[in-house]
């Protein structure tokens, strides 16, 4: 299906009930209830701010190692002083989770992730455990 859709430089529309598939093909997804759409975004969108209830139990099996990055669980830097800890190993913003853990078995300090030569977050052990636990819905809005 990816090498059709590249081949053919379209957008393809493609209804699946299997969400794993779905993050893997689509670089955006819809969940329907009912016949209507809840929530749509990119698949990390998705998948890290489930919009209600149904959305959470619906991504709560996903495989979150398989497809997170150092950018989706780091801690920006905002104040360069936040700099003083020690990094132990620096990564880009794409490097997978298996990959960030693989430098933590190896050296469990925290880890900076490097944009364009700067510092732009850190990781810690405890940044990736957070993330590869499903994530509660947000806030729903119960106002009509």
């Amino acid at each position: 299906m990816l090498a059709l859709q590249k081949a053919l430089d379209k957008t393809i529309i493609f209804v699946s009930h299997d969400l794993d598939e779905a993050v893997k093909l689509g670089n955006r997804i819809a969940i329907m209830q009912a016949g209507r759409i809840i929530q749509s975004g990119t698949p990390r969108e998705i998948i890290r701010a489930p919009a209600t209830g149904y959305v959470a139990d619906f991504v709560a099996t996903i495989n979150r190692y398989r497809f997170l990055t150092a950018e989706d669980i780091m801690q920006p830097v905002i104040d360069r002083e936040q700099l003083a800890v020690r990094l132990a190993a620096t990564v880009r913003p794409r490097t997978t989770v298996a990959e960030l853990l693989r430098v933590f078995s190896q050296r469990p300090e925290t880890i900076g992730v490097i944009d364009r030569g700067r510092v732009v977050g850190t990781v810690s052990i405890r940044d990736v455990i957070n993330n590869l636990a499903p994530r509660p819905p947000q806030q729903e809005n119960t106002e009509r």
